[in-house]
């Protein structure tokens, strides 16, 4: 469960990667991914598209830019990387 330290850098952390990346990446949050197990990062870097509001993606095809994770005191770097 996330902390409020966690909310509260992920939250600044994602302002300024958003400023930085403008509108030539997207910069979100809580993306699910087509990895096998299925990985959900704090933050995700990816092309510029538009959303198609008529047929949703459940789990994003095609690796992002870059991703962050951000570990909480109580979790394990083996609970990330298998």
């Amino acid at each position: 469960m996330p902390s409020f330290n966690h909310y509260y850098v992920q939250s600044q952390l994602h302002v300024a990667l958003h400023a930085a990346c403008g509108e030539r990446f997207f910069v979100g949050g809580e993306l699910s991914l087509a990895t096998e197990p299925t990985t959900t990062p704090d933050i995700s870097i990816r092309n510029f598209r538009n959303p198609d509001w008529l047929q949703d993606e459940i789990r994003a095809a095609g690796p992002p830019i870059a991703v962050v994770e951000f570990l909480s005191p109580y979790q394990s770097v083996n609970e990330i990387i298998p």
